[in-house]
């Protein structure tokens, strides 16, 4: 009870969404971890294992297992129109507490698994189902070039971008502002300009 308050407090969840997602601790004695399990249909296809908090940063998956998206099984038919997509399983885990689905802002909740820079072509394959992509991804230099590069493969018409403040991802965002800042943020999620990312090509 007392790691799971901690892990309630740090990320701002409830208990029920640590239980949707199946998040985990481990302890070898030597370097405490918080499991994140990559699942589709209940099958455990990899696990992310973050620093505990408090402890120098560091996380891992399992090495060759598969890599797949946080409710990769929501890309499947009959397709969601508008879905939200953020950098890296805390934000869409964060996001999805904040009710961003139940408030009708999204349909579903995608995360990445490996950062900004690592979407794979069948995840490509994946999101081209989506009619309307929102792409929340952090507030630097690595979140900028990951939105071109997907702005690219996609087309700017499908994507909206919901701008995060520099330095900061979903998760600092309703930490320091709360969940109606993230809706917010989601609703003025505008189209990208062409010049923008064309620039980059």
């Amino acid at each position: 009870p007392a790691l799971l308050q901690v892990l309630l407090d740090e990320w701002g969840i409830r208990p029920d969404t640590v239980a949707k997602y199946k998040l985990g601790y481990v302890d070898d004695g030597h370097s405490p971890m918080l499991t994140i399990p990559h699942i589709i249909d209940d099958i455990v296809y990899n696990v992310k294992s973050r620093s505990w908090f408090g402890y120098p940063k560091t996380f891992f998956r399992v090495k060759d297992a598969s890599s797949v998206l946080l409710n990769e099984e929501k890309l499947r038919a009959p397709f969601p129109k508008r879905a939200l997509l953020t950098e890296g399983e805390k934000d869409g885990i964060v996001a999805d507490d904040c009710g961003v689905i139940a408030d009708g802002l999204v349909d579903v909740i995608i995360g990445m698994t490996g950062g900004a820079g690592t979407l794979l072509e069948r995840w490509y394959t994946l999101l081209e189902s989506v009619e309307v992509l929102y792409v929340a991804y952090d507030g630097d230099g690595a979140g900028e070039s990951g939105m071109d590069t997907i702005i690219r493969r996609l087309g700017a018409h499908r994507i909206r971008v919901v701008e995060m403040p520099k330095g900061m991802d979903v998760a600092d965002v309703v930490k320091k502002f709360g969940a109606d800042e993230l809706k917010r943020r989601i609703r003025e999620a505008k189209e990208p300009k062409i010049r923008s990312w064309l620039s980059h090509a």
